[in-house]
């Protein structure tokens, strides 16, 4: 009963092992390298050409726009002019110099 009981003791920790190496696998991007992108949602409180602002849960969040910063409109590509005032967003945020947060993407939601 006790050899039973260690072997399904042991079974159990393998496959905890094994979940773990496969969600660390899952978090890194190809080469190796872990994503440093952070997810930010909410609502736009200013836009210009080359920064923005949006109001989240959390608090507001300045981001840098740059020429590599993709944009879609309700899941079709989309341009600058569609990041208004108001409208709801999902953007892609990783560390820049001088620790500036610039926007690899920028998703527009919806309309107002």
């Amino acid at each position: 009963m006790k050899k039973s009981l260690m072997q399904v003791c042991g079974l159990c920790l393998a496959l905890v092992l094994a979940s773990a190496v496969a969600l660390a696998a899952q978090g890194e991007k190809k080469g190796g390298k872990k994503s440093d992108e952070v997810r930010h949602s909410g609502r736009i409180t200013t836009v210009s050409k080359d920064m923005m602002t949006v109001q989240t849960r959390n608090g507001a969040i300045q981001m840098k726009l740059d020429d590599k910063t993709q944009y879609t409109y309700r899941n079709q590509p989309g341009t600058i002019n569609d990041a208004k005032e108001g409208r709801r967003v999902i953007c892609l945020v990783k560390p820049g110099p001088k620790n500036e947060m610039v926007a690899t993407r920028v998703d527009v939601r919806e309309g107002k």
